[in-house]
């Protein structure tokens, strides 16, 4: 039972939001590299996910630091997610620069992406969006209009099957 007087005396602070294992790992690194101190939110989430390696008998560092997807959900790995993220946007952005949501805009792009040893020159618009694309893939980026097609639109890779 809580009154005005109780939570005017106890302030309650706002819960915390569970910390982004990510985000965590990006400023320990940068702090370790400067040879800086790591920040406070930085310091206790990574205390809490090697205590519990640690003291708490928790063996997997990884699902500690909340990097660990869930089972069965390979997919929703922080970083893959973080990695699509950014190749989606880059499609968008390409092809949007090709001409917008068009049949032949999207084959064009799966060529673009597709093809051996492609210089595309900076005076294209479409340019800076599709060497990104390649850069990220390491080169060629294997991938159909129709899949093209799907991530403009923001459908899911595959339909679910409905029994009828």
């Amino acid at each position: 039972m809580t009154n005005d007087l109780h939570r005017a005396w106890f302030a309650h602070a706002a819960p915390e939001s569970t910390p982004d294992g990510l985000e965590t790992l990006r400023h320990a690194l940068i702090a370790m590299e400067a040879g800086l101190p790591l920040d406070e939110k930085t310091a206790k989430h990574l205390t809490a996910a090697f205590r519990g390696y640690l003291h708490e008998g928790k063996s997997d560092l990884t699902a500690n630091l909340g990097l660990r997807p869930r089972k069965g959900g390979k997919c929703e790995a922080p970083l893959r997610l973080e990695r699509m993220s950014r190749r989606d946007t880059l499609i968008k952005q390409a092809l949007q620069r090709l001409g917008g949501n068009k049949p032949h805009a999207r084959s064009m792009l799966a060529e673009l992406l597709g093809a051996d040893d492609l210089v595309l020159p900076s005076c294209f618009a479409f340019a800076e969006p599709v060497m990104a694309l390649r850069n990220d893939a390491g080169g060629r980026l294997e991938i159909s209009d129709r899949q093209i097609a799907r991530i403009v639109t923001d459908q899911p890779a595959y339909r679910k099957k409905c029994r009828t």
